[in-house]
């Protein structure tokens, strides 16, 4: 099964902070790590967020104000982005999605631009959001398991510091686990009637 398309940014990251290739080893004839094993290792580290209320931009144009850009909260990281399997949704005040060619998303910005004025209207979005330090620092914890059974060895002119993986593996996970953010269950918003 292939990773979800919204995925492929955040996989790129873990991969890029655990250093994860797709065929660094082997175990029971399955190769690690593949964009499928960092997405659950991922999916076991999100939260859905509902009903997050964006803050509208105005500009001055023409004389006139118009609202084109909306922010989601600064709190909004590393968010699974829209794709047809993704649960990225974007609706109104009446709860009437928004359709996707009325508008773009910088995710790594938190802003969506909209084609036309939306005259300050209220809006809405649905997400996944990940904490992708905690999945970097589970990555790094399974890499340890796997190298340790390493050993030091010695002969001759040779020396080699097997543990040494090991240990830089444990202090990695350390890093990224001191990076993540807090653990929620859940997040309802209690502002509403």
């Amino acid at each position: 099964m292939a990773a979800r398309a919204g995925m492929t940014t955040l996989i790129q990251k873990v991969r890029s902070y655990t250093n994860a290739g797709t065929a660094d080893y082997t175990l029971a004839g399955t190769a690690y790590w593949s964009d499928d094993q960092l997405e659950d290792t991922l999916d076991s580290h999100r939260r859905k967020v509902l009903k997050v209320s964006l803050d509208p931009e105005q500009n001055f144009v023409n004389s006139d104000y118009q609202t084109t850009i909306y922010h989601l909260p600064e709190w909004a990281n590393n968010l699974e982005q829209f794709a047809s399997d993704s649960e990225f949704r974007l609706y109104d005040s009446t709860g009437t999605n928004i359709g996707t060619a009325d508008y773009s998303v910088n995710y790594e910005a938190r802003a969506i631009t909209f084609t036309t004025d939306q005259d300050s209207a209220v809006r809405y979005a649905d997400f996944h959001i990940y904490d992708v330090f905690r999945a970097a620092s589970e990555v790094w914890k399974q890499k340890a398991a796997h190298v340790a059974a390493n050993v030091n060895w010695q002969s001759d002119n040779h020396r080699i510091d097997a543990a040494q993986e090991y240990e830089h593996c444990l202090k990695m996970a350390t890093q990224y686990a001191g990076m993540a953010g807090p653990t929620f269950t859940r997040m309802v918003r209690v502002d509403e009637a």
